[in-house]
């Protein structure tokens, strides 16, 4: 590593409490950062406090197709997703997973307690415009629910649960959360309204 001074190192970490432990089935989400690190060589790096820490209880899987356009034809955006996280005090936002979509199609998730938003990354299969499709959005919003009337989503909801790895006795819990497919535009979801009102 080439030597430098004043690094900011940022640590972002979804932990899981071990089975027989008072957090045994809990997930938890932690954020650290160290403003201002000398560095070079062999540099160790020791994070004892967290500035933000969150146990995870509720989670949504979501997806289908994020619609753009209606008319003539219905179209979606097209590259890499980037999962971005924005620490609350300011700090600069952080890439944490990578995903793809598919002319509006594509999957996601949501936790409980932690603002993630979605965005496009620019590259030649959507013109290198890149651009946020949804922001600030956690596993408590409702858009990320079927609510009643909304033909155009279906939310399944599972149960805390325990895991079986197959090969021993040994089970591990899991939380519950849901999974909500259908077609996404924005919170309120006016293009896909239209899309499903006019049949297409």
């Amino acid at each position: 590593m080439v030597a430098s001074s004043g690094v900011k190192f940022q640590l972002l970490a979804i932990d899981k409490g071990m089975p027989d432990s008072a957090l045994s089935g809990t997930e938890r989400f932690r954020y650290a950062e160290l403003p201002s690190l000398n560095v070079g060589g062999l540099t160790e790096v020791v994070v004892d406090t967290f500035v933000e820490s969150q146990i995870i209880t509720n989670r949504v899987e979501f997806g289908g197709r994020f619609i753009d356009t209606v008319s003539p034809t219905v179209t979606g955006p097209t590259g890499k997703l980037a999962y971005v996280f924005q620490p609350a005090n300011g700090s600069q936002p952080m890439k944490v997973h990578e995903g793809f979509i598919t002319n509006g199609w594509f999957q996601a998730l949501a936790l409980d307690g932690i603002n993630l938003s979605l965005y496009l990354e620019p590259g030649p299969l959507n013109g290198f415009a890149g651009r946020f499709l949804l922001e600030n959005f956690n596993a408590n919003q409702n858009f990320l629910t079927a609510q009643s009337g909304e033909n155009w989503k279906m939310t399944m909801e599972f149960p805390a649960y325990n895991r079986s790895h197959g090969f021993s006795d040994d089970s591990e819990k899991e939380i519950g959360g849901k999974i909500t497919m259908g077609f996404w535009f924005d919170p309120t979801n006016t293009a896909v309204q239209t899309a499903v009102t006019d049949g297409t």
